[in-house]
């Protein structure tokens, strides 16, 4: 028993290590995909981000607008979280 909860530490170190020498496909797109969602972003639309470290998380604000828009006046908020097998082919 003690030899298997060693040999499990033992690899999620191992894992964690990995896992900082190279980053993740996710965070690679994401850096190019983030610059282009906010360049074609309707007015009606902003991203507020609440870590810049972290691209995969972040909240979308939508505020619809016009007279004939049902949602009109309203305010509609998107928690998005980004997976790491994003994009993974």
């Amino acid at each position: 028993m003690i030899r298997l909860s060693q040999k499990i530490k033992e690899k999620q170190s191992e894992e964690n290590n990995n896992q900082r020498k190279r980053p993740l496909i996710r965070d690679t797109l994401l850096l190019k995909e983030v610059q282009e969602m906010e360049r074609q972003m309707p007015d009606t639309c902003y991203v507020v981000f609440p870590n810049a470290n972290e691209l995969f998380r972040f909240d979308l604000c939508i505020t619809p607008s016009g007279d004939e828009c049902f949602w009109s006046g309203g305010r509609f908020w998107f928690a998005i979280d980004v997976p790491k097998e994003y994009n993974i082919l």
